[in-house]
């Protein structure tokens, strides 16, 4: 579809995607209607995550260079991310339109240059809020003497 959007439009489109409702005197509108193909398939349907790790078997031992996948749902589309650890990290993407190809046989990552990248941007999104709500909180180290002394005077320390 071609359609007219403006750079004003990037703020909406970003917020929508963040989950985030759009502030009152925000201009422009979201893309993600455009995006992903009609109105009733944009945000509105929330995104699905979902994650799984994969062991492979060698020779009957479990092999630690384990498969990771991630992936994220919004209307129709439906992007899968596997990550692999074989000496570095390395990331694989496929793209696909479950309303057409309901099996997932048909990978669009490569033709479908708006739709994919943008999942991508939202599904890494949420891994990095989640690793950083996961990440240990961190460890307070002693007090500063000015600082303990003020907290003192002030009763919270005896």
């Amino acid at each position: 579809s071609s359609a007219l959007v403006q750079g004003v439009d990037v703020l909406p489109t970003i917020l929508d995607l963040l989950g985030i409702p759009k502030p009152e005197g925000v201009a422009g509108q979201s893309l993600l209607p455009i995006i992903f193909g009609s109105p009733q398939e944009s945000a509105t349907s929330a995104p699905v995550y979902a994650w799984s790790n994969i062991r492979m078997m060698k020779k009957g031992v479990f092999d630690f260079n384990s498969e990771k996948q991630a992936s994220v749902q919004v209307g129709r589309w439906k992007l899968a991310r596997t990550t692999r650890a074989r000496g570095s990290l390395y990331h694989s993407f496929q793209l696909f339109d479950l309303e057409a190809d309901p099996e997932e046989e048909v990978d669009l990552w490569f033709r479908e240059p708006v739709v994919g990248p943008t999942l991508r941007q939202l599904l890494e999104t949420k891994i990095r809020r989640d690793s950083a709500l996961a990440a240990p909180a961190p460890r307070a180290g002693p007090l500063d003497k000015e600082v303990e002394e003020n907290l003192r005077a002030l009763g919270y320390v005896e």
